[in-house]
């Protein structure tokens, strides 16, 4: 017998290579565009990380320096009790020593201004010297302002770039160990921070926030007061007293220095036929 003619015999093994070819070829390119798709959302999730944490330090760069800042108003608050301090010690020094010479005498006071004011200053009497314990306290304050805290805030502003940069190069190092390190690169292409602080500086707003918290204090309000004779201390002069005056201040200027005055001074009612009555 004679086999049978089959030309076509093997043609399916063929194609089955081919398909098993191009099956494993879309299925390398499945495997790799899926591993690519990894990568890049691992990366985006690293990239997140680094800049949330470079923004966290900024943020508490921030706080400590609003902190810093309210450090420094209340140094500056107390700069002004103490300056009042001295100079009321300052005046009962003065009026110690006036009280001492009897210029005015104490009776002359009490008889013309009532025995409360007698009293006051005859106390003055026992005033002591503290001039140098305020003055020490007040340049300790100046101290911290001026060499602690401003130093502070300095070093925060100035190194909170390499921070940053810092915190952005650890969190990828750590979160990527496997990849190479010139696979990642990696800049700034804006950093507005020097002027995102300039503007969000409370240079401007100190002086109010001070002003502020110096009406909180009834200590550095002025203090002023007047104590007045009784009436017809002269007869040419029916409608004019004696005076006995209390002026005091306590002010800052722009630059945040403070100044501080107290005075005492009597007026006397005199009269004379050429100018007629006035005080002396």
């Amino acid at each position: 017998m004679t086999p049978p003619n089959r030309p076509q015999e093997g043609a399916v093994l063929a194609w089955g290579l081919i398909a098993l070819a191009l099956l494993s070829v879309a299925w390398g390119g499945y495997f790799h565009v899926n591993r690519i798709a990894e990568q890049q959302g691992r990366l985006s999730l690293v990239l997140d990380a680094a800049a949330y944490g470079a923004a966290t330090e900024q943020a508490r760069t921030l706080n400590l320096l609003a902190y810093i800042n309210r450090a420094q108003l209340g140094h500056q608050l107390a700069l002004g009790h103490l300056l009042t301090l001295a100079t009321w010690d300052r005046a009962a020094q003065t009026q110690s020593g006036q009280a001492r010479r009897a210029n005015p005498p104490v009776h002359l006071v009490a008889m013309m201004f009532g025995p409360a004011q007698g009293l006051a200053y005859t106390q003055a009497r026992s005033a002591g010297d503290n001039q140098q314990a305020l003055e020490q306290a007040f340049h300790a304050h100046q101290r911290l302002i001026q060499d602690v805290l401003a130093l502070a805030q300095e070093q925060l502003v100035e190194g909170l770039p390499q921070r940053r940069q810092a915190i952005i190069q650890a969190t990828l190092d750590g979160s990527l160990p496997d990849w190479p390190a010139q696979a990642i690169r990696w800049q700034f292409e804006q950093d507005d921070w020097p002027q995102f602080l300039l503007l969000q500086s409370g240079q401007a707003q100190w002086q109010s926030g001070l002003v502020h918290l110096v009406s909180l204090y009834g200590f550095l309000s002025p203090r002023d007061y007047e104590a007045r004779s009784y009436p017809g201390v002269d007869r040419r002069c029916p409608l004019r007293q004696h005076r006995l005056r209390r002026a005091g201040r306590t002010e800052f200027d722009r630059s945040g220095r403070w100044h501080s005055n107290d005075t005492q001074s009597m007026h006397m009612v005199r009269s004379n036929r050429w100018i007629g009555c006035y005080f002396r």
